[in-house]
């Protein structure tokens, strides 16, 4: 006589293994980047500059100057960071940096997933040994 037990069922390691290394580079990206921020790059020119873009994008003035001379960052690109940061001020940017690059390392791996087939978790290794260090 079989019974359904939750604790019973196969556990296939090769299944979960993206997820153990999307939770570990993630939290390394979070470790090294926020505290970095946190320390020295928070007053540094290219975060100011990303900050008055995302604060005009806020208040509606989409097309305005930031600095003097024309935005080069794509409206696309920084207006999704917008309720981000209406919500959390500057760490809502950084938070949202944070979560865009696990974005693309999930994109990256889905992408390698359906090229191959066995390997599929180097790609993604490789992204947070370049990205998240």
């Amino acid at each position: 006589m079989s019974r359904w037990n939750a604790f019973l069922l196969r556990f296939n390691p090769q299944r979960w293994v993206p997820f153990f290394v999307m939770a570990a580079g993630m939290t390394i990206l979070g470790l090294v980047s926020f505290v970095d921020y946190f320390c020295a790059r928070i007053y540094n020119e290219d975060f100011q500059y990303v900050r008055e873009v995302v604060n005009s994008y806020a208040q509606g003035k989409i097309l305005e100057l930031v600095w003097g001379g024309p935005q080069h960052y794509s409206l696309s690109a920084y207006a999704s960071a917008v309720p981000f940061y209406v919500l959390f001020g500057n760490v809502g940017i950084l938070l949202y940096q944070w979560l865009m690059v696990g974005v693309g390392a999930w994109g990256i791996y889905s992408y390698a997933r359906l090229l191959l087939s066995r390997e599929s978790i180097w790609p993604l290794v490789h992204f947070f040994g370049m990205w998240g260090l």
